[in-house]
C-alpha cells in the first residue's frame, strides 16, 4: 500500500518546499525577530517567536511564497488545505524559475522600449525586406526574409547583423536543429513549397536545398529531432509534409488525409501538432491524425510549448491547451484550457516562451502581450513604435526578439 499524506502543517509546507533552504536555524529570540546563519532576521509574524522552524518561515515570507494568514500571523502550527499547497507549490515553481534564469542572472527584469538616439544605440536591427519568421541557436538571432528572399545572422548580445545567406524563395520559416539551421520557402505562386538547410560553422552563401516538393506555403515549420515537419497554408489541399533529412538525399512525404488547414506546426517532445482552421491536431509519425482539439476560431498563429500546455495565438484571442499532465507525460484526451483576451491583444500571431512569460506579437496592432506562463496571468501589452506588423518571435533566454514584417528589422524585447 502506497504512503500518503492528507494535510500537512504551515511549517511542513515551508520546510519542503524549499528545496535548498536559504537560512538555517540556529537560535530563536523574542517576538518576530530571530537569528539565522548569524545573521539577525525580523519578520512581521507575531506567532513564530521561538518557533523551531522560524528561519524557514523566515525564508517562505522572503521569497514570496507565503503572506500568513493575516499581515502579523503565520499560523505555524496550522493545517493546510488542497487549495492553499497548490498556492505554495505555485508560488515556489514561480520564484525558483526567476532565480535560475538567464536574465536574472544578467540583472534583465526590463522590458525594454524601441529606443533610437540617433547613434546607433537603439533596441532594432536593421534586416532584408519583410522579415517573417525568427529563431535563437542560444547565441545568434536567425531571420527569415520573405519580401528579401534572403536569411540572416544577427548577434544577439548586441544586435550586430553578422551574415546574410541567399538562394531562398520567399523564406517564411526558421529553425534550429542538429547543429543545422532550417527554413522553408515558396509562395502560392511556386508549384510546390522549399526546405533549406544553413550549415552555420561553414561562411554565408547560397543555401542548400534539402526538398522541393514540400506543399504550398510551408508557413509552419518544426521537428521532432529525426523529421522536419512542415505545415503547407495554401493551395486546394492544405497539406503537412514530413522530411526525413538524414538520408541522401531526403526523403518527403507528403500527407493530406484530415488535415483541413494546416497554418503552422509545434513539437511538444512526444507529438507534432498541427495548427489550422478551427482546431489543433495531434499527428502520428505516419502523419494520421491522433487527436483533436477544437478552438472555436479559425486563424490560429504560430504556437508555442510551454513545458505543459500549447499556447495558440488565434483571431482576437490565444487559446491554451493543456498536451501533458503534471508528470510531462501525454494526456490521453488534451483540451481546452483556457480562451484569453484582453491584455492588448489585437490580431495575436505568433508565440514564444523564455522560461518564464509567453509573448504574443500583435500583428494587427503593432504591439506584444505577456503573460505568465505559470498561471497565465497577464502581465501587460508594449508598442513597437509604431505600423511595424510584428510577427514571428523568439527568446535567446535573455530577451525576446520579434520580427517587424513592415519595418524591415527585428526588435529586441
Amino acid at each position: 500500500m502506497k504512503p500518503s499524506v492528507q494535510r500537512v502543517s504551515a511549517t511542513g509546507v515551508a520546510a519542503l518546499s524549499l528545496m535548498v533552504p536559504l537560512l538555517a536555524p540556529e537560535t530563536i529570540q523574542a517576538d518576530s525577530t530571530g537569528t539565522c546563519n548569524g545573521v539577525s532576521v525580523t519578520i512581521p509574524f507575531n506567532d513564530v517567536a521561538g518557533h523551531g522552524f522560524f528561519c524557514m518561515i523566515a525564508t517562505a515570507w522572503f521569497t514570496g511564497l507565503t503572506n500568513g494568514t493575516s499581515p502579523t500571523t503565520y499560523g505555524p502550527d496550522d493545517t493546510v488545505t488542497r487549495g492553499q499547497m497548490a498556492a505554495f507549490i505555485t508560488r515556489t515553481g514561480d520564484q525558483a524559475a526567476k532565480r535560475i534564469s538567464r536574465r536574472a542572472a544578467l540583472e534583465q527584469w526590463g522590458t525594454p522600449r524601441l529606443v533610437d538616439d540617433g547613434a546607433g544605440y537603439n533596441q532594432v536591427t536593421a534586416t532584408g525586406a519583410g522579415p517573417y519568421g525568427v529563431a535563437s541557436d542560444g547565441a545568434d538571432i536567425w531571420v527569415a526574409n520573405h519580401d528579401g528572399q534572403n536569411v540572416q545572422r544577427i548577434r544577439a548580445s548586441d544586435g550586430k547583423l553578422l551574415e546574410t545567406w541567399t538562394g531562398v524563395v520567399r523564406p517564411w520559416a526558421v529553425i534550429v536543429a542538429n547543429g543545422s539551421v532550417f527554413v522553408t520557402g515558396g509562395d502560392q505562386a511556386n508549384g510546390s513549397g522549399f526546405l533549406y538547410r544553413i550549415n552555420p560553422r561553414l561562411p554565408a552563401g547560397a543555401v542548400t536545398t534539402m526538398s522541393s516538393t514540400l506543399g504550398k506555403c510551408p508557413t509552419g515549420l518544426a521537428t521532432d529531432g529525426f523529421y522536419v515537419w512542415t505545415a503547407n497554408s495554401c493551395g486546394a489541399s492544405p497539406s503537412v509534409s514530413r522530411v526525413q533529412v538524414t538520408n541522401i538525399p531526403p526523403i518527403t512525404t507528403n500527407f493530406t488525409a484530415g488535415i483541413t488547414a494546416s497554418n503552422t506546426l509545434v513539437y511538444d517532445g512526444s507529438s507534432i501538432w498541427v495548427a489550422g482552421g478551427g482546431s489543433l491536431l495531434k499527428l502520428n509519425e505516419n502523419g494520421t491524425v491522433a487527436a483533436t482539439v477544437a478552438l472555436g476560431a479559425s486563424s490560429p498563429g504560430k504556437p508555442v510549448f510551454d513545458g505543459e500546455n500549447i499556447w495558440v495565438p488565434n483571431s482576437a484571442s490565444v487559446q491554451v491547451v493543456r498536451v501533458k499532465d503534471t508528470s510531462g507525460d501525454p494526456l490521453s484526451s488534451p483540451f481546452l484550457l483556457a480562451n484569453l483576451t484582453g491584455n492588448g491583444l489585437n490580431g495575436p500571431h505568433s508565440a514564444a516562451f523564455d522560461g518564464q512569460r509567453v509573448l504574443i506579437t500583435n500583428a494587427t496592432g503593432s504591439s506584444l502581450s505577456l503573460f505568465r506562463a505559470t498561471d497565465l496571468r497577464p502581465l501587460g501589452a508594449v508598442g513597437t513604435g509604431g505600423a511595424d506588423q510584428p510577427l514571428g518571435a523568439c527568446s535567446d533566454g535573455t530577451s525576446f526578439w520579434v520580427a517587424l514584417n513592415a519595418f524591415g528589422g527585428v526588435g529586441r524585447f
